[in-house]
């Protein structure tokens, strides 16, 4: 995986020296190549994404202050630095990029594809509609409903744009890395699931035998695609919370571990793992009835992950604690779940259990500003 870590040291003031260095690493922690970038500290900026393609190219978006640039290195070295554009996908097989013009004093959205060698820039289709809505990226590509045709959806690559056809309208909601996008459609009880790998379309019919407890997703019951072509949700019972999952959007089976006593919860998948993080940071919770007898119900706040094999792991079990915690990231085959924590990243396979990987002063200010693994089509759990 890759991950950057700034040295930040504690008393730094404006003009001191930042260093911001970019490692590709083996899933034992051994370092396979790094990046390193200079600058000097003006008290704001930060690292904004990292991108790692299958081929081993680094993509780097960041500032310091006004200074934003995109930075696309391999192993060899630096290839471009582009200013004011940040990505919005992952770099494609051709290792052009979809970017974003970032420009604080324009309403100008425009995206371009970002050539890696020279820096260059060509205006995308995507930008030449005259309805910008409902946009999403999957993997290199951009994702949207045709213009003037809204029952189509566009997937457009760095060499040109295919369609396909929905048979309806609809808003594009989600699209999981694995190729799944959601559409919602006039009628919210029913969605549209949509195979972009095979360009098929299928209708599914949503009844929901519990309340959806879901903080998290843009469907209003909170539905989302599994790297499969199912669909799950968090729901609850009067005393019980768990994550549920249906092939047809009306038979549910429970995965993992019961939560309660929570505001509410937010889930994803990747590659067979669930990920559930029950939240109670909230003034009030809604009523909770106590667990029946004989559950062992993860109560407050909670991370766990689990498969549908029945294996389990919690990951956080802080009932009292708040902040950040559901800042974790699914590898795409769902083997590994990571975090950057303790100034470096914790590494949990669901096989072997956790691994440190120290990569700054834990001591230094906000050391690890982001992570990917390879090739870098994992899954953030805290996004949207």
């Amino acid at each position: 995986m890759a991950a950057t870590a700034t040295a930040l040291p504690h008393g730094i003031d404006h003009g001191d020296p930042v260093f911001t260095e970019t490692v590709l690493l083996r899933r034992d922690g051994t370092l396979v190549t790094s990046l390193l970038d200079e600058g000097t500290w003006d008290g704001s900026g930060g690292y904004a994404s990292l991108g790692l393609s299958d081929r081993g190219m680094l993509v780097v978006a960041g500032s310091r202050g006004d200074n934003v640039q995109t930075v696309v290195a391999t192993a060899e070295g630096v290839l471009s630095t582009t200013i004011d554009v940040v990505p919005v996908a992952e770099p494609a097989p051709s290792g052009h990029i979809a970017v974003r013009v970032v420009d604080p004093l324009s309403a100008d959205l425009d995206l371009l594809w970002l050539d890696p060698c020279t820096g260059n820039t060509t205006l995308t289709h995507e930008s030449e509609r005259e309805l910008r809505w409902s946009r999403r990226s999957w993997g290199y590509r951009l994702v949207y409903p045709d213009d003037p045709d809204p029952s189509k959806l566009v997937l457009e690559a760095p060499e040109g744009i295919e369609r396909i056809d929905l048979g309806e309208e609809g808003d594009l909601e989600e699209i999981h890395p694995a190729g799944y996008a959601l559409v919602a459609t006039d009628d919210q009880e029913r969605v549209l699931l949509v195979d972009l790998n095979a360009r098929t379309t299928r209708a599914i019919t949503l009844d929901l035998p519990l309340k959806s407890m879901t903080t998290s997703g843009s469907h209003p019951s909170g539905v989302r695609p599994t790297s499969d072509g199912r669909l799950f949700v968090p729901m609850r019972s009067d005393s019980l919370g768990y994550l549920y999952v249906s092939e047809d959007g009306s038979d549910w089976s429970p995965v993992g571990l019961p939560i309660g006593e929570v505001y509410g919860a937010a889930a994803r998948e990747s590659g067979g793992t669930f990920y559930l993080y029950g939240d109670a940071n909230a003034v009030t919770l809604p009523a909770w009835s106590p667990a029946p007898a004989g559950i062992a119900r993860l109560d407050h706040n909670s991370i766990q992950v689990a498969r549908e094999d029945g294996t389990s792991i919690v990951l956080v079990d802080n009932p009292f604690g708040s902040g950040t915690l559901d800042a974790f990231r699914l590898a795409a085959d769902g083997g590994c779940v990571s975090r950057e924590s303790a100034g470096g990243l914790s590494v949990t396979s669901l096989a072997e259990g956790t691994q440190a990987i120290p990569l700054a002063d834990p001591e230094a200010y906000d050391p690890v500003d982001a992570a990917t693994f390879v090739p870098g089509e994992d899954v953030l759990t805290w996004f949207p």
